[in-house]
């Protein structure tokens, strides 16, 4: 899978959801961001200012497409029929998407805190691995932890 924007804030995440689960994943980051996009796990990482992505990808499960745009529009082509285009952002052509034989969605998420709590418990089982040992859960979801556990004992 291809992630744009992957050491941005939802795209951080994603590079490493997405390793954890298996992935190959390459993604699209800024020259200052090259090496931290390899310590999150990222198997190829593409300067978007350097090489053109398109020269480093094809045939691609998906792309999660964090960027909009021109970007957007370069990606389509990198797809394997079937695949699957997704965007946090506007609206993906579902034009565009029937003519490269794969599927576009836009996703969106509400905050919800039994996820939450999956996702920090997640988060803290992640840290044995070697990509994850560093990083450190942001200091607001001990919070949402400790609201979660409220909640489910309400």
């Amino acid at each position: 899978m291809l992630v744009h924007g992957g050491s941005g804030g939802v795209g951080h995440f994603a590079v490493q959801f997405a390793k954890a689960k298996g992935a190959r994943v390459l993604t699209t980051v800024s020259t200052d961001n090259v090496d931290f996009a390899r310590k999150l796990g990222a198997d190829v990482v593409i300067d978007y200012k350097k090489p053109r992505f398109e020269d480093e990808a094809s045939g691609l499960d998906m792309v999660f497409d964090l960027i909009d745009g021109e970007t957007r529009e370069r990606s389509w082509k990198l797809l394997k029929k079937g695949g699957v285009l997704v965007t946090t952002l506007t609206d993906p052509s579902q034009d565009k998407a029937r003519e490269h034989g794969v599927r576009a969605t836009r996703y969106t998420v509400e905050a919800d805190g039994t996820e939450l709590a999956k996702l920090l418990a997640w988060w803290h089982q992640a840290r044995s691995n070697r990509m994850f040992r560093s990083a450190r859960p942001p200091k607001h979801w001990a919070r949402w932890k400790k609201d979660t556990r409220s909640a489910r004992s309400s």
